[in-house]
């Protein structure tokens, strides 16, 4: 059913999608169009893709973070073994009661050959 207050002029009609809609009262009034259906829901597919960005940034944002704290949670851990003007004359002294020699040669094979002796 087609209402004469839609009509064109020259007798042409309106097509669908052309963003009419009945204000007569006939039974489609209210109804949207197949144009403003589609704008609709593509406003709805935008709206769900931007909360899926929002939720996907959150994710990577929290992983971030708790790598982040893990690194931190390292260098502390290997903090404790540096040294420090508190702890200098203690790793002084362990150095003296155990000394390294480094001075040694090695074969291609990573074997040592030959070592120094310690005075």
């Amino acid at each position: 059913m087609t209402c004469s207050h839609l009509e064109l002029p020259n007798g042409a009609r309106p097509r669908w999608g052309s963003g009419l809609r009945h204000a007569c009262g006939c039974p489609s009034v209210g109804k949207l169009l197949p144009s403003e259906e589609r704008i609709r829901k593509e406003e709805e597919e935008q709206k769900r893709r931007k909360l899926q960005a929002a939720e996907n940034k959150a994710r990577i944002m929290e992983a971030f973070l708790k790598e982040k704290e893990k690194e931190v949670l390292q260098l502390q851990e290997e903090a404790k073994t540096f040294i420090t003007p508190e702890n200098l004359d203690a790793r002084i002294e362990e150095c003296l009661d155990n000394p390294r020699n480094y001075n040694f040669a090695v074969d291609k094979d990573g074997r040592i050959v030959k070592r120094t002796v310690l005075s």
